[in-house]
């Protein structure tokens, strides 16, 4: 999927943004507090990475498209961005509180191995 997503990264945040109802509503459901480490699984160019981290969460965003992370990146520095995917999160084990995938599930190419490795990198 990273070859499709390399070719529309350049426009991809001319059509999409973050609501700001869907936002509010990811962020009641992760439950955590301020400070906590976060994952945005398939975060694209990380509108609703951004959208949350600006509420006092520190946001990692993984994606398997370059382009995509090139993007986020230049427009969000704050945020840690890491190429990878659902099967293998390029992170250790524990080491997040919460995560999510918006809009992102029918992307992974094994969902219960990215579900083994989602519940794997957050703390208990």
């Amino acid at each position: 999927m990273p070859v499709k997503y390399d070719r529309i990264g350049s426009g991809y945040n001319r059509t999409r943004k973050a609501d700001p109802h869907l936002a509010d509503r990811m962020f009641e459901l992760l439950q955590v507090g301020p400070g906590s480490s976060c994952l945005d699984i398939g975060c694209g160019t990380g509108n609703y990475t951004v959208a949350l981290a600006r509420r006092g969460l520190a946001f990692t965003g993984v994606d398997p498209s370059e382009k995509m992370l090139e993007k986020a990146s230049l427009a969000n520095p704050q945020v840690r961005w890491l190429q990878g995917t659902a099967e293998a999160i390029p992170l250790p084990t524990r080491s997040m509180d919460g995560a999510l995938a918006s809009l992102t599930l029918h992307h992974w190419a094994d969902l219960e191995a990215g579900c083994r490795e989602v519940r794997r990198v957050l703390r208990p």
